[in-house]
């Protein structure tokens, strides 16, 4: 029995790019990989890196380009033009997503990336980046976790951007202290005037 190919969709929250290098001279991860073992998007610019699941479907509406997705590395530039050319969806949720998709073959094949609001397709088609991407299964740690704390995005955002306009050295370091699982996490900024800034953070429950 044949498996049917699923189109491979992708979000607004599928916009990683945040997490890619700016050096010009790591040019393969100047990029976003799509993994296709791993049925995922990646990014990684060296020190920080994410994966994220992508959409497998078979109810994206018809498009022009229908060759399946492979293994592939994405410049920025065409990944985050396709993004923003996501429609609403209005009443069809599935619209809210990109379709990855390949053109041609071998050597020639060129990454294809569509969105449809159904009265208007519209296709952005790059060269992929003829690299290897690095294999981030070798970053990801094996063993099970020993601690395990939950923390508010909102407030970590508020912390970061403070330690980024006030606190020494480049990527302004932050340095946590966890007791455990419960108890408020002691953090650290070291300022510009050779002082240093510590609060905590309490722990989210209930995820």
């Amino acid at each position: 029995m044949t498996e049917t190919k699923k189109d491979i969709l992708l979000g607004k929250h599928h916009d990683i790019t945040a997490f890619a290098s700016s050096d010009p001279t790591r040019y393969a991860i100047n990029s976003v990989h799509y993994n296709e073992n791993g049925k995922a998007v990646e990014c990684t610019d060296g020190r920080i890196m994410i994966r994220v699941p992508v959409l497998e479907s078979e109810s994206y509406p018809p498009v022009t380009v229908t060759a399946p997705a492979r293994d592939c590395i994405i410049p920025l530039k065409p990944f985050q033009q396709a993004l923003k050319n996501i429609p609403n969806g209005g009443a069809m949720p599935i619209l809210k997503h990109m379709r990855l998709g390949v053109i041609g073959e071998g050597e020639e094949a060129r990454v294809n990336l569509t969105t449809s609001d159904l009265d208007t397709e519209q296709n952005i088609a790059t060269n992929p980046i003829n690299e290897v991407y690095p294999d981030i299964n070798q970053i990801l740690p094996k063993d099970e976790p020993k601690l395990t704390i939950t923390l508010s995005a909102h407030l970590l955002k508020v912390l970061a951007e403070y330690a980024a306009k006030h606190g020494t050295a480049d990527f302004a370091p932050i340095k946590f202290e966890f007791t455990d699982g419960t108890s408020p996490v002691k953090f650290s900024v070291k300022l510009a005037a050779d002082t240093t800034a510590i609060g905590v953070f309490c722990p989210m429950k209930g995820f």
